[in-house]
């Protein structure tokens, strides 16, 4: 499994449960520090939160969420129209 640096990545709960992991051939490997060009989550990440969620004036965490699960659903939905248009050009 491939992880950025985030601190919940590293946390102690993640630490314990290394063994377990190992055991069942599960490996944990970490990006370098400060490389968000080899993660592909990162430009979603970005898009989601420039345009799919320019207001961040959720009060609660459940709204949090609901707002976050509602611009990763658009954004989705974005990347597989681009795909579908992509893929069913070449094929043309």
């Amino acid at each position: 499994m491939v992880l950025d640096n985030y601190s919940v990545h590293k946390s102690r709960r993640v630490q314990e449960e290394v063994a377990q992991w190992i055991e069942a051939g599960v490996t944990l490997f970490y990006l370098p520090a400060y490389s968000p060009q080899l993660s592909a989550i990162e430009p979603v990440w970005r898009d989601v939160r420039a345009h799919g969620m320019p207001w961040r004036t959720q009060t609660t965490l459940g709204d949090a969420y609901k707002a976050v699960e509602e611009a990763l659903t658009q954004k989705a939905k974005r990347l597989q129209q681009k795909y579908n248009e992509t893929h069913y050009e070449t094929k043309k």
